[in-house]
């Protein structure tokens, strides 16, 4: 009984922290540089021929503030948590009912209610939290160094870059309302 109900106690607790206390601002962290594959041709000198000049890129990601941000955005967000919620209280009538051995609780196998229990608990935590973990791990974005540098010198953030990624619909697995548009 201890165990479950320790179990139970850690589930909720991991759903609540998931999404709590985020910041929604960008960490302004470059997580990698790399040389571009695009050039530009240059002049250096007047009257001389242009050079081929390579640009920089860095890879910024959005933080689990920014993803819960622009999970909450989507038009089937609501439906989701609701989904969560069901499984949830499902889980806990099923923990109630064999913690207290009530009588309308269906005699189950241990092995098979440990298994139908694993399955709501894994089904709830994604049904809350896939929307923003696909934002999360699916958004890391190459931008030119310039542009970067450009952000943070006059915002002192990446703000400016993640708010044109958001309004040119570029955020995969980001707000519905971009699917459609031309």
């Amino acid at each position: 009984m201890k165990k479950l109900l320790t179990i139970l106690l850690g589930f909720f607790a991991l759903i609540s922290i998931s999404g709590c206390g985020k910041s929604e601002n960008p960490d302004n962290v470059i997580y990698a540089q790399r040389q571009s594959t695009d050039f530009t041709w240059e002049v250096v000198e007047p009257g001389k021929d242009p050079v081929q000049v390579f640009h920089q890129e860095v890879m910024i990601s959005p933080t689990w503030g920014q993803s819960n941000k622009y999970a909450s955005e989507r038009g089937d967000f609501t439906i989701w948590q609701i989904i969560g919620l069901v499984l949830l209280v499902v889980l806990a009538v099923a923990i109630y009912g064999r913690a207290t051995e009530a009588s309308w609780f269906p005699n189950i196998k241990p092995a098979a209610l440990g298994a139908i229990m694993f399955v709501l608990a894994a089904g709830s935590l994604s049904s809350f939290k896939w929307q923003s973990s696909s934002i999360k791990w699916n958004n890391d974005k190459w931008v030119k160094k310039e542009v970067y540098d450009k952000a943070i010198k006059e915002t002192g953030s990446t703000k400016p870059i993640w708010d044109s990624l958001r309004s040119e619909c570029k955020i995969v697995f980001g707000p519905y309302e971009c699917y459609g548009k031309k």
